[in-house]
């Protein structure tokens, strides 16, 4: 079912016995709507599973609706919601699967976030923080012992990048080991260091996107390649099949280390080029590095690439 809040009258609490999906858009000039008394004439619904809505006001009264949140295995939500009202929402959701969640702001005492919860079935987290969104804390609230797919993202270019992701996404690991297929940082700012021991336990990693990440730059690939810590054991990423990277010149070691015996990523068949959030090129990839040169060559030809080492080694 999908309604536009506009002139909507809500309906008596009738049975929806076939009902299984819900989507709620309200746009700014319809705020005053009450997203949980939108919900609560929904309640008598027993094959609903999933909820989508879309609102562009903040909406933490979410929370009091008193819904079928314990039957819903889909869930996304892009408003403007605090990570206390986050928690005391996911904490009613026991069978989720997959979590959207658009528009994650910091409360005032989001250090004090109560003791973490345990989502056994949730696969997929695709978080977007809103400005001054701070760390996303409500990770240190959760354990995801079966996560799949994680995304995670500033909304906001010109703030900041988050910071402290990595170490953040090593104790989760810690707390509940997952197996990750899918990792997304977008505008996350994180120490090189603490992204590489992040990797080296993802070792079934199949996509992997890092873009707008200042600190990393060009130096994520080039210490995978060659230039890693002592202390670090090797990075082989066996099964890594698309790697999305921004700024440009972070493709610098591929040019000469893809596909080769010791690169750590020996399968990857498409790298996407961004600057900046833009994207740029997609470049079908094979395994010999002189293919790789040429497809770079070319992309340069198209002014996608800029970075001096690629024009010199193609």
């Amino acid at each position: 079912m999908y309604t536009d809040a506009a002139g909507y009258s809500f309906p008596r609490k009738k049975v929806f016995p076939l009902l299984s999906s819900i989507e709620l858009n309200i746009s700014d000039s319809c705020c005053e709507i009450e997203i949980p008394e939108f919900l609560e004439s929904f309640a008598r619904a027993p094959a609903l599973r999933c909820v989508d809505i879309r609102a562009d006001c903040d909406n933490d009264l979410i929370v009091f609706a008193v819904f079928l949140w314990a039957q819903l295995t889909d869930l996304t939500l892009t408003l403007s919601i605090t990570t206390h009202v986050a928690r005391d929402l996911l904490v009613q959701c026991a069978a989720l699967e997959s979590v959207t969640l658009h528009g994650l702001r910091s409360s005032d005492d989001s250090a004090l976030l109560p003791e973490h919860i345990t989502l056994h079935h949730l696969q997929t987290l695709d978080i977007m923080l809103a400005s001054g969104g701070g760390e996303p804390v409500l990770l240190d609230a959760v354990s995801l012992s079966q996560l799949q797919s994680l995304a995670l993202c500033q909304d906001f270019p010109d703030v900041s990048p988050t910071d402290g992701t990595a170490a953040t996404l090593l104790t989760l690991h810690g707390r509940a080991p997952f197996t990750l297929e899918y990792l997304s940082l977008v505008r996350i700012d994180v120490e090189p260091d603490e992204l590489f021991a992040l990797l080296c336990i993802l070792p079934e990693l199949k996509a992997l996107e890092i873009i707008g990440t200042p600190r990393v730059g060009n130096r994520l690939l080039a210490m995978l390649t060659h230039g890693r810590p002592p202390s670090m054991r090797g990075l082989r990423l066996l099964h890594l099949r698309t790697l999305m990277i921004g700024p440009i010149h972070m493709v610098e070691s591929l040019a000469t280390h893809a596909g080769g015996v010791e690169a750590p990523f020996p399968t990857l068949h498409r790298l996407c080029l961004y600057r900046a959030a833009h994207y740029l090129a997609f470049v079908p990839l094979e395994r010999s590095p002189e293919v790789l040169g040429r497809c770079l060559a070319s992309a340069c030809s198209t002014g996608f690439l800029v970075d001096r080492f690629l024009r010199r080694n193609s």
